[in-house]
């Protein structure tokens, strides 16, 4: 299972980098107001990353990779996505509320309520999705 190319670190960094790659294009290149569901699926992949790095360090710390643990490892991914992805829904708040946004420096980042839902909802798909596709993964130890 530590073998596993997607549950390596070189992997775990790479698609950070490609999310922050694509996060910056997206913003010199306006893809966020252009392309209509960019911000979705950039919700997506940073659900599916924050998922992947959750369990990397499930495995890491030893908290098991057998059967019987499966939908508690896939309970604990998904819940530290939803952490995450509340906390950066707050920091965009708190960016335009508190930030240059007021002076007209920066464009808003929280266009509604059904914007912020609808990223936590991609963020819960982007953990789900890289959940059923890491189970496979874990070791089936049954006695």
């Amino acid at each position: 299972m530590n073998n596993s190319f997607i549950s390596g670190k070189r992997f775990l960094v790479g698609f950070l980098y490609f999310i922050f790659l694509l996060h910056i294009l997206a913003s010199i290149f306006g893809w966020y107001d252009s392309i209509k569901y960019f911000d979705s699926l950039h919700h997506f992949l940073g659900g599916a990353w924050i998922f992947l790095f959750a369990s990397f360090y499930w495995v890491k710390f030893g908290l098991g990779n057998d059967l019987n643990k499966k939908a508690i490892f896939l309970i604990f991914g998904v819940s530290m996505a939803c952490f995450f992805g509340t906390l950066w829904e707050f920091f965009e708040f708190g960016l335009d509320k508190y930030s240059l946004i007021q002076y007209g420096v920066l464009g808003g980042n929280q266009a509604d309520l059904q914007d912020t839902m609808s990223d936590l909802l991609f963020d819960i798909l982007g953990a789900l999705v890289a959940g059923f596709a890491y189970l496979p993964l874990l070791k089936q130890n049954r006695k």
